[in-house]
């Protein structure tokens, strides 16, 4: 495993702990963990500067509603659609910002976004994923990706130099 993935994998741990008061278990990728027809929902957040990319956080829509409720300390069913969008969102912006942190100065978050739906595609021209991790949360699963700008052609953490 690269050190990449291990960072990421180290922040999201941290986050999860942090946010939810919860662990969150690394899992092997699979393009079937929800069926066809659920809604799910993607967090994204923009890193600009030095280095430029997108931090993705993908789940179903049951697992980010789960999510609030365990971030906000509300019983099961209690979360309505705009606390579940500032949830997901709040997750996406701490690990951006966990991100931006290990970059060069000059790195800037965007606001995050939030898409919703069934069967969507989100695609950011002009990048490749730089990593994928997949994870298990309360039995659901989710994935988190950085994508990276096709003029980055590598991480750059502040220790590194190109």
């Amino acid at each position: 495993m690269d050190n990449l993935a291990d960072q990421l994998d180290q922040m999201i741990h941290a986050t999860w702990q942090a946010l939810l008061g919860q662990d969150i278990d690394r899992v092997e990728d699979s393009p079937n963990w929800w069926p066809r027809g659920d809604r799910s929902m993607l967090a994204s957040i923009q890193i600009t500067g030095g280095w430029e990319g997108v931090v993705t956080i993908e789940c179903t829509a049951k697992l980010a509603r789960d999510m609030a409720e365990a971030m906000f300390g509300m019983q099961s069913g209690q979360a309505v659609e705009s606390e579940v969008i500032d949830a997901l969102g709040e997750l996406v912006n701490v690990v951006g910002g966990n991100i931006k942190a290990l970059l060069d100065g000059g790195a800037q978050l965007t606001l995050p976004a939030v898409t919703t739906g069934f069967d969507y595609t989100v695609v950011v021209p002009g990048s490749s994923r730089a990593c994928n991790l997949a994870f298990e949360f309360a039995g659901q699963h989710v994935r988190v990706g950085l994508l990276a700008a096709a003029s980055c052609t590598r991480f750059l953490p502040r220790d590194e130099t190109p």
